[in-house]
C-alpha cells in the first residue's frame, strides 16, 4: 500500500465528504489554498463512496469532523 503520509516525499493524500454541495465546494477551494502540499481527491457527497474511496485496495487517509446542525 502506498505511503499517504508524505513521509516518502509524496504529497499527503485528502479526501472531502459534504452532504452539502455549497460547502463542499468552498471546503475544496480554502484546502486547495491552505494545503497546497497535499493532494485532494475529487470530492464526495455520499458517505459510502468516502468510505469506499478510504478502504483497501483504495486505501487513503480518512478523516471525520463532525458539525452539529
Amino acid at each position: 500500500m502506498p505511503d499517504i503520509s508524505g513521509r516518502d516525499g509524496s504529497k499527503p493524500t485528502m479526501l472531502i465528504m459534504d452532504n452539502d454541495r455549497m460547502a463542499l465546494m468552498a471546503l475544496q477551494s480554502i484546502l486547495a489554498k491552505a494545503l497546497p502540499d497535499f493532494e485532494l481527491l475529487p470530492p464526495v457527497s455520499e458517505g459510502s463512496k468516502a468510505i469506499q474511496l478510504c478502504t483497501p485496495p483504495n486505501a487513503r487517509l480518512l478523516c471525520y469532523w463532525p458539525i452539529s446542525r
